[in-house]
């Protein structure tokens, strides 16, 4: 975290020492007032990247400890601060009641976010660490997805200075146009970010790569026979609602998914044409094993008690 945060206000400080070079080649359309305007806006929300990232390291850390609630509900701090402000000082302030709740809803979200990472235990002050092998690969990493990152960011300074060349309320009309299909976007991206990522992350890190590859595969079964039309099953057959106790050996086993197997729970190749796949599975010793019969459980192949819900 340290040196995230000392390269987060590496960049600010480098933003802050450049606007005034950058900003009258963005904004080549606007007046002298306006740009002037630009200026002061931009370095009050500097200080916003710093706080923005700081949460989303903190989002992070809460995600890893498999705590979603709290980050997921943070963000909607700061358009409610920005709604108030508008509604009690818009008119007295004008836009920097915006600006000035934008950094208000930052600080506040940073602050719900250290409240619950106290009440884990956390330190919230960034501790400096040396490098070793694991922090370098996760360094090579971050500096590719900076790259992507900035990379994608990029576009919206070409969006801005194209529309800084248009006519009064060419801005105003681009954002609130982006807005339109941001919100689709972030939706589904929120979701996969919170959810579905972490969750694969654990998988991973436990090196269980037969459950990572699975749905992946799974899906682009299902794809490829949906672009043949040939039919292929959404749901797996329940084979039996209960669990299949029984003794086996050390070694792999293919554990049959669509539960269509007629030598249940190992796959006899039923599968093929459905869209599932079976799932390998090593057994580094030999004991009894309770393997799933309703194919509905959350830590395939054994039974976690899913069948009583069916």
């Amino acid at each position: 975290m340290f040196w995230t945060l000392a390269m987060l206000g590496a960049a600010v400080l480098l933003l802050f020492a450049s606007a005034s070079l950058v900003l009258p080649l963005v904004a080549s359309g606007f007046s002298a007032e306006k740009l002037a305007l630009t200026r002061s806006l931009f370095y009050l929300l500097l200080q916003v990247l710093v706080f923005s990232g700081c949460a989303t390291i903190w989002s992070t850390i809460l995600n890893a400890g498999q705590t979603f609630a709290l980050p997921a509900l943070v963000p909607v701090a700061t358009p409610l601060v920005t709604i108030a402000a508008i509604l009690a000082v818009g008119k007295a302030w004008g836009i920097y009641a915006v600006a000035g709740a934008t950094l208000c809803g930052a600080v506040l979200e940073l602050g719900f976010l250290g409240w619950k990472l106290k009440q884990r235990g956390y330190c919230l002050w960034p501790r400096r660490h040396s490098f070793d092998a694991n922090a370098l690969e996760v360094f090579g990493q971050y500096v590719s997805m900076v790259a992507g990152a900035l990379l994608m960011s990029s576009t919206a300074i070409v969006n801005q200075s194209i529309a800084a060349i248009l006519g009064s309320g060419g801005v105003a009309a681009l954002n609130y146009g982006n807005k339109l299909v941001s919100l689709i976007v972030s939706i589904g991206a929120l979701v996969i970010g919170t959810a579905v990522l972490p969750h694969f992350s654990w998988m991973v890190a436990a090196g269980d790569w037969g459950n990572v590859c699975t749905p992946w595969m799974q899906a682009c079964q299902r794809a490829a026979m949906g672009y043949r039309g040939r039919h292929f099953m959404t749901e797996p057959k329940i084979a039996q609602k209960s669990p299949l106790v029984q003794p086996a050996n050390a070694g792999t086993h293919y554990w049959c998914t669509c539960g269509a197997s007629k030598g249940q729970p190992f796959c006899d190749g039923a599968h093929k044409g459905t869209g599932f796949a079976p799932l390998k599975f090593d057994l580094p010793v030999a004991k009894t094993v309770a393997w799933c019969g309703c194919k509905h459980t959350k830590v395939p192949p054994f039974c976690d008690g899913s069948h009583a819900r069916l």
